[in-house]
């Protein structure tokens, strides 16, 4: 074999399996964690989120929530590996019901299709200077740590 033919074989070789650890990697990186159970790893942490000042907060699944009057600041606190899945969201479009008045909210939820065991639940402290509504579903608990006075306060 002449050695412009091995070179030419080597170099083609390096790209073949340059090519396959590209997709080995690609499919490795694409798993999904639908219909899945994540358990808590037992180190617990707090997450800070700044979520400005919000007229309305929405909660839905498993949470325990604790609201107090303050500087606008949102705190998760839950296992490491739990807090990739929560998905807290500022909605700055979500108009009040029977009105053209644009509202700014947080909703926080989870990824859909995922179950998570956290080791001691999964911990939400809101601080907000004032609050228009609050909506829950599948909550654990809720806690007023303060008094959050507002003529148009719904729960």
């Amino acid at each position: 074999m002449k050695t412009s033919n091995k070179i030419l074989l080597g170099i083609i070789s390096i790209i073949g399996l340059t090519m396959l650890s590209i997709l080995i990697f690609a499919k490795n990186s694409l798993i999904t964690y639908e219909n899945s159970t994540i358990i808590g790893d037992g180190k617990i942490i707090k997450v800070t989120h700044n979520i400005g000042e919000i007229s309305f907060f929405h909660a839905r699944h498993n949470y325990e929530v604790f609201v107090k009057k303050g500087d606008p600041i949102m705190i998760i606190e839950t296992d490491e590996n739990i807090q990739a899945f929560i998905r807290p969201n500022i909605n700055r479009r979500n108009y009040d019901a029977g009105s053209n008045i644009e509202k700014t909210g947080m909703n926080i939820g989870k990824i859909d299709g995922i179950e998570l065991k956290p080791t001691n639940g999964i911990k939400v402290y809101l601080s907000v200077p004032t609050l228009e509504e609050i909506t829950i579903s599948d909550i654990a608990k809720m806690v007023f740590q303060d008094t959050l006075r507002n003529d148009r306060f719904k729960i």
